[in-house]
């Protein structure tokens, strides 16, 4: 007969194997990075071209490829003509994609955050976004570079969200 403390233990080590599963299905495979509002009801914001900045012109959405590196990492790659890996650029920092760009190790907030069924791409300790412009671009407007939200920045902020293809 198992102890509490044995059982709370498999069950405990169980959820962690869900969690994990569960992550692999957010940012794996083939799909769109899609950029969602960080408050409720977390509407879809557009998407990251192949160079990693952020349109709400669909045509110009970038198709990506995650691959998990370990249980909670994962890199991911444009997998448009003359793109590249994705990753963190420094000073200041931004997420980018292209040929001479450092993999990153990407991570997620975990299985339901932002909020049941969502999953959330972390940087390091960032994990809202926003432009040195209006949030979103507009519509018709360039791509815009996206970094760690600031306390100055105009809404609307977003997460980092997938749509797999």
């Amino acid at each position: 007969m198992l102890s509490l403390k044995s059982l709370l233990a498999t069950i405990t080590v169980a959820l962690a194997a869900t969690a994990s599963a569960q992550d692999k299905r957010w940012f794996e495979g083939k799909g769109q990075i899609r950029m969602m509002y960080n408050n409720d009801p977390y509407q879809d914001l557009g998407c990251l071209t192949s160079a990693g900045k952020w349109t709400v012109d669909e045509p110009l959405c970038g198709t990506f490829e995650g691959v998990w590196i370990r249980e909670y990492n994962f890199n991911l790659t444009s997998l448009d003509p003359g793109s590249g890996p994705c990753g963190a650029v420094k000073g200041p920092l931004t997420f980018t994609c292209g040929k001479d760009v450092q993999p990153y190790s990407f991570g997620t907030l975990g299985p339901n955050v932002p909020r049941q069924g969502l999953m959330a791409l972390v940087i390091g300790q960032y994990v809202v976004f926003a432009t040195d412009g209006v949030s979103p671009p507009p519509p018709g407007g360039e791509p815009m570079s996206i970094r760690p939200w600031r306390s100055l920045d105009k809404p609307k902020w977003a997460w980092i969200g997938w749509k797999a293809l």
